[in-house]
């Protein structure tokens, strides 16, 4: 009787481990201070089932940093991120603690660790910090380890992209200069890459100074150049996961910004000129989202659905540097892709169990007969 009751319990293990869900993420070995860990993930949850992942420094002892929640989608994947630029270097791990609602199987993935690296020190910034506005912002500084193989710079007024990611040329010595146009005072932030990802980021700040009348008439009738038009437009239609809404933008050559309402949960992809597709879902919860890009006058094509399943609602997308925007479902097509597969987890899991059950079932009863 010892026996049967052992192999009753060996075989409601065996039920449960079938019945177990699967996790799965990864995360770079090494990141750099500055940028922004993007984890994506799959599993065999059901989809809409909330989870939660939390960020730990692991320098003197373990410390949550913080902790995100995103829901699995109705392919198994899921999707959240993390900032870096009030950390520093070090260690850390992010975890997937236990769900009440959801027993995680054995050969899930609940934690990664990566290294945080500090390079800040190779960018050495010359120019001054706070500028007085002159319709351009200066980038003025110094690599400590390029050399003459340029850098990268990327500027932004922490909602859109002014100066798109372009390589700059420095001197024998890593020195270079760029004079970027901006439309208007306010704080500009400015990333510095080499082909190992980023190195630091900086914010810079543009101060109006005060003039006298005859200057401020003559800076009013000679405007920085920007795009073609700074008009704004905006057109609006009903989206959901299953039915997403298609945008066509006709645009002049410039910088075309993109932006959604809020509310919702979106998330965005877009098809520039060169027909590449791209995708922008920075925030995990109600905010807008936006995008710059730099166009010669042709066509984009922007593609708008709430990332929750169970989500649907208007969308209104707002742009500048358009000559119009139109709702078109005929846009569809440019984002036309291989279907997802479906999670394994619904296919897959009665099967296992069922098996499982049967195989104990049949050894019990042998042992049985031989007693």
């Amino acid at each position: 009787m010892k026996k049967i009751a052992c192999l009753i319990i060996l075989l409601a293990a065996l039920v449960s481990c079938a019945n177990a869900y699967i996790i799965n993420f990864d995360v770079p070995p090494q990141v750099n201070l500055g940028d922004t860990v993007v984890i994506e993930g799959t599993s065999t949850i059901n989809p809409g089932v909330t989870m939660t992942i939390v960020l730990y420094n692991q320098k003197v002892s373990i410390q949550e940093i913080e902790r995100k929640s995103f829901v699995i989608q109705s392919d198994g994947s899921w999707k959240v991120s993390f900032e870096t630029d009030s950390l520093s270097k070090g260690n850390y791990k992010l975890e997937i603690p236990d769900n009440s609602e959801v027993s995680l199987g054995g050969s899930s993935t609940r934690y990664r660790t990566f290294e945080l690296i500090d390079r800040t020190d190779q960018i050495v910034i010359a120019s001054s910090i706070n500028q007085e506005y002159n319709g351009f912002l200066s980038v003025e500084g110094r690599s400590t380890t390029r050399g003459n193989l340029g850098i990268e710079i990327m500027v932004d007024d922490g909602e859109y992209i002014i100066f798109p990611e372009e390589w700059v040329s420095t001197d024998s010595n890593g020195q270079f200069k760029v004079e970027v146009p901006i439309s208007g005072p306010g704080n500009y932030y400015v990333s510095f890459s080499d082909n190992k990802g980023l190195i630091r980021h900086q914010k810079f700040t543009s101060v109006k100074t005060t003039t006298s009348p005859t200057q401020s008439l003559t800076q009013s009738i000679t405007p920085v150049p920007t795009s073609n038009t700074g008009k704004s437009m905006s057109a609006q239609s009903f989206a959901s996961l299953n039915s997403p809404t298609y945008f066509s933008i006709e645009t002049f050559p410039g910088i075309l910004t993109v932006e959604t309402s809020e509310g919702h949960n979106w998330a965005v992809e877009y098809c520039d000129e060169k027909k590449t597709v791209k995708t922008v879902n920075r925030y995990s919860g109600s905010e807008s989202e936006s995008f710059g890009i730099n166009v010669e006058g042709g066509t984009v094509y922007v593609k708008v659905y709430p990332v929750d399943s169970s989500d649907s609602g208007y969308v209104t997308v707002f742009t500048t540097g358009a000559s119009s925007i139109t709702v078109s479902e005929d846009s569809a097509s440019f984002f036309e892709s291989a279907p997802a597969g479906e999670a394994t987890q619904s296919g897959g899991q009665f099967p296992i169990g069922l098996i499982s059950a049967v195989i104990g079932l049949f050894v019990i009863v042998i042992l049985t007969r031989r007693q």
